[in-house]
């Protein structure tokens, strides 16, 4: 459990894993939350619905979990962008997509400021977990 390095060439040596986590949040959010945007239709009263809460539950799950191990290899400031730029992009493309109003905009923006909050808590307390660790 080595800590971040913050020397430029700990930034290169983190990049592959900055990527991989890119890459896992915008894939993970995609398989979440890009079929909410698509309606179900309940077949007792014809109406359309969305399993919008088990995906909304899943998506969280998956980007606390990628948060907390992102930041035993990366530091906080590398992971917060890493999560919250795929996330608010996988959710945009699927609200865009379904949104005649134009209202995917706010939401685009809600989006964004909450995951960049919520994975900067996430990051910070779990790297200042991780320093505890390492320092016993």
């Amino acid at each position: 459990m080595n800590p971040p390095n913050s020397s430029s060439a700990g930034i290169t040596r983190e990049l592959p894993a900055v990527f991989a986590l890119v890459a896992s949040t915008a894939i993970g959010s995609w398989l979440f939350l890009g079929p909410s945007a698509t309606p179900i239709v309940d077949r007792d009263t014809g109406e359309y619905t969305a399993a919008a809460f088990p995906m909304i539950l899943g998506c969280g799950a998956l980007l606390l979990a990628l948060t907390i191990a992102a930041t035993f290899v990366v530091r906080p400031l590398l992971v917060v962008p890493a999560v919250a730029l795929p996330f608010t992009a996988a959710w945009t493309a699927g609200a865009a997509s379904a949104d005649e109003s134009g209202l995917w905009a706010v939401g685009a923006v809600i989006a964004l400021i909450g995951s960049t909050v919520g994975a900067a808590i996430v990051s910070v307390l779990t790297d200042s977990a991780r320093k505890r660790l390492v320092k016993r």
